[in-house]
């Protein structure tokens, strides 16, 4: 079963070019052949390196030399593509990836941790040959991406017991600080891991056994996978909640805003039409003001003129200026009382608008500083996971901090 899914999800992956190099670290019991390279890998030498054969095969140690342990290494330590990480993608042809999987004995579960979110770890033991058990690890963390690129990594590693050797597979970005880590693995010794009690069984028991193994091994793998998925779920649903609050508030600050504007136009027209109505009301007052002159017009012109004056005597009346002496001051005074008063009228209202203006201002601030108080006062950044670890409670969360929801 184990061998279909591997197959299948292999053949299903898409894939992406990376550059590749190996390291090899092989500790005799001879420190003279002690081996510690580092170069280049092309594909053309890749099924050589998995197999141990032509250049990279192992020399025949000296009388009375054995090996003692070593480290073999795939490394891929500047992945550029941006897509590396993503789910489903490897940085080899399936034929390449499946070649380097089973050659080295590598944990296939490690194609279908390629979904997992956030840091994740996983160690099994493989009694797939009881004659040489392997320990098999995969450490990896891909959810991280900075300006579109990806600062992820990931590691798989299969220690033989028999053999002592740890073979291995190692992805990094410049980033992720892998080429460090790699020149730490050159400069230190490479001691050899703890071996581990075996039971020897045979027979029905045996392939019960080892059944049982791979089935708990496989569900260990699942716990793993999914609870890393449930943690991200948790944290996904807690950024999701706070972008919601951080729409509402945009959309609530753009209607305020929206409201703002509407009200002081309102306010703007209605101060318009109290000015037009002052304005109809200042033509009716000069018609009423004319009338006077109208009225003055209507009682001298019983005497100013004769129509039937008789031939020689004046049509008009010789007090006749009398008329325009009296009407033209009295309009002309009245119209400059007016237009000195309108003057004072337009400075009246110029002052009324750039206090409305201010007061428009202030009132948007207000509300924009009471809505922002509302909304920080909503947030929570740690979910139901968080909140049974105690995170937010403990110093040693590494600087979590919890904004409390005012009264």
């Amino acid at each position: 079963m184990d061998d279909y899914i591997f197959q299948k999800i292999v053949q299903d992956c898409s894939n992406v070019t990376e550059a590749t190099s190996y390291l090899e670290i092989l500790n005799y019991s001879d420190p003279t052949m002690n081996t510690n390279e580092e170069h280049p890998l092309p594909m053309s030498e890749f099924e050589n390196f998995i197999h141990r054969r032509g250049v990279f095969e192992p020399p025949s140690p000296k009388k009375g030399a054995k090996l003692l342990h070593g480290l073999r290494l795939v490394l891929q330590q500047k992945a550029q593509d941006p897509e590396t990480f993503a789910p489903g993608v490897i940085s080899f042809t399936a034929e390449e990836y499946e070649t380097m999987v089973r050659g080295m004995r590598l944990p296939p579960r490690a194609i279908e941790g390629t979904a997992v979110v956030g840091p994740f770890f996983w160690c099994a033991m493989d009694h797939e040959d009881d004659a040489d058990p392997h320990l098999h690890v995969i450490f990896r963390k891909s959810d991280v991406r900075k300006k579109g690129r990806t600062r992820g990594w990931e590691l798989m590693l299969s220690h033989s017991f028999r053999t002592g050797i740890t073979s291995g597979y190692a992805k990094g970005t410049e980033s992720s600080d892998l080429v460090e880590a790699v020149r730490h693995v050159e400069g230190s010794p490479w001691s050899r891991l703890p071996l581990v009690p075996r039971e020897r069984g045979g027979g029905p028991l045996g392939e019960l056994d080892r059944a049982h193994r791979g089935m708990m091994a496989r569900l260990d793998f699942y716990r793993s996978k999914l609870r890393g998925i449930e943690n991200y779920a948790h944290t996904t649903l807690e950024r999701l909640g706070i972008q919601r609050a951080a729409l509402y508030n945009t959309l609530a600050q753009k209607e305020s805003r929206l409201s703002l504007e509407i009200a002081s136009q309102q306010r703007r027209l209605a101060h318009a039409s109290k000015r037009d109505s002052n304005s109809m009301k200042t033509l009716s007052l000069l018609g009423a003001i004319f009338l006077p002159a109208t009225f003055l017009a209507s009682v001298f012109s019983m005497g100013f003129f004769d129509f039937k004056a008789q031939d020689g005597q004046p049509v008009v009346a010789a007090s006749l200026w009398i008329y325009f002496a009296l009407t033209v001051p009295l309009t002309l005074a009245i119209v400059v009382s007016w237009l000195v008063w309108d003057r004072r009228r337009e400075r009246h209202y110029a002052e009324e608008d750039a206090d409305l203006e201010i007061g428009i201002e202030k009132m948007e601030l207000q509300i924009m500083a009471a809505m922002r108080q509302r909304t920080l006062s909503k947030v929570r950044t740690f979910g139901p996971v968080a909140k049974a670890g105690g995170l937010g409670q403990d110093p040693k969360d590494g600087g979590a901090v919890k904004v409390k929801e005012k009264d």
